[in-house]
């Protein structure tokens, strides 16, 4: 990597100050970044669901799978902006076929499942590293960060829901009373019991694509500063870039000292005199240095503390009498009888909990206190309204009514019951129909 073309500022930098990072390098390429990944994923996905007509979940899925793909291109369009070449995206998409699929077809099986794959994706795709080399070359970059990668993963994919389900929310609050609109979230996952809409699914699947579009390029730009950071601890290359600007900033001055010691050498005399006049001063010598030290490079100082156990003596007995004092093994003493005590103050109340917490399991079970509530409580009631719950499974919403209904006949046998339904529009066709 040409690390002295680098137009971002090499530094070691935490974790979250690379994710900055890499959001940064993401607004700054812009629209080359955004539409150089949005395009074809947009155009692959309007042909998956073609092509799948009838079956929007499996096309949703298949081109979340399919997604690895096109973080290529993104990060294609990233690793030459870091380098003040951003490209266009027509350019990008007009050299598609450039772009490096070394790793690929592992990204696409079992890479699919790594919740660091934009961490990962650099090692692949810049590197070339493929098979054993990649393991051990991602194993060495994750240390330290590789829960950062993944926390990225996930705070993404939620931040993807987020956009969907606020989307949702905000079609429904426009929408006119009594009108049935959304993407109809329950349905689509089968959680109403009923079978969804097909234009909600598709209305689901395009905001998909749409959210995906918009924070998946900034998922491979996070990854990818943090691939870069990880890189610059590992291998110093704020410390390279350093030696050689301060190297070329002294060329100039050690080019003009050498001329003009080698044309004194050639003007001179021959002679001891001579020789002795051609030396470089020592003064002169101290002078460079000194300018050399008082370089930005050399004028950061970092104080560390470090804890190190001392040395223990080779005969703790010669120590003792040397220094005068003998060790006081009364305070030690007190000190751990205090934490037995307590200690055992805490065993007997652990042992008092779990006792009384196993009671109450098996009076629970055997059903020790069952109906002692209703027998103190002394009501009898007449007429009892019950609401009937409408967000329990059918085998739950029965034992729970059949409980109430028998709690309050066995107090008076002559009450009645009223049951209240809630029922909402959408339901009334499935209920008329008997289902």
């Amino acid at each position: 990597m040409r690390i002295d073309d680098l137009a971002v500022a090499l530094r070691t930098r935490n974790p979250w100050e690379s994710f900055d990072l890499g959001l940064a390098l993401a607004r700054h390429t812009g629209l080359n970044l955004f539409l150089a990944f949005a395009l074809p994923y947009c155009a692959i996905a309007a042909l998956i669901n073609l092509a799948t007509w009838g079956h929007p979940t499996a096309a949703m899925l298949i081109v979340w799978w399919l997604k690895p793909m096109f973080d290529r291109i993104a990060l294609q369009v990233l690793s030459q902006s870091v380098f003040g070449e951003a490209p266009s995206w027509g350019a990008t998409l007009a050299r598609w076929r450039s772009v490096p699929r070394t790793g690929l077809a592992y990204a696409l099986t079992f890479g699919r499942f790594d919740f660091a794959r934009s961490f990962h994706l650099p090692v692949m795709q810049l590197e070339g590293q493929a098979g054993s080399a990649r393991r051990e070359r991602c194993a060495l970059l994750d240390r330290k960060v590789r829960g950062h990668a993944v926390w990225l993963s996930v705070v993404v994919m939620h931040f993807i829901y987020v956009l969907i389900f606020g989307l949702d929310g905000l079609i429904k609050l426009f929408a006119p009373a009594g009108a049935q609109v959304g993407l109809g979230l329950g349905a689509y996952f089968g959680m109403d019991g009923v079978e969804p809409a097909l234009a909600s699914q598709y209305l689901f699947n395009t905001i998909f694509v749409v959210a995906e579009c918009l924070l998946e390029p900034l998922y491979v730009a996070a990854g990818f500063s943090l691939y870069l950071s990880r890189r610059t601890a590992l291998e110093g290359w704020d410390l390279e870039v350093a030696f050689k600007r301060m190297a070329a900033r002294h060329a100039a001055l050690a080019k003009t000292a050498a001329a003009l010691v080698l044309l004194f050498i050639v003007a001179a005399t021959p002679g001891q005199d001579a020789l002795a006049q051609a030396a470089v001063p020592a003064s002169t010598e101290k002078k460079t240095i000194e300018d050399i030290l008082a370089s930005p490079e050399f004028s950061q100082h970092e104080n560390r503390m470090v804890w190190r156990k001392k040395a223990a003596p080779a005969n703790p007995e010669q120590a003792e009498r040397a220094s005068g004092k003998s060790p006081d093994f009364e305070f030690w003493k007190a000190f751990a009888r205090i934490v037995a005590e307590a200690l055992r103050i805490i065993a007997w109340i652990l042992a008092v909990a779990l006792i009384a917490w196993l009671l109450f399991l098996v009076s629970r079970r055997l059903g020790w206190f069952k109906g002692l509530a209703t027998r103190r409580s002394g009501y009898k009631p007449d007429v009892l309204f019950v609401e009937f719950a409408v967000n329990d499974s059918d085998r739950e919403c029965t034992a729970d009514m059949e409980q109430i209904v028998r709690k309050a006949r066995t107090a008076n046998p002559r009450a009645d019951v009223v049951f209240l339904y809630a029922v909402m529009d959408w339901t009334l066709p499935r209920l008329e129909a008997g289902k």
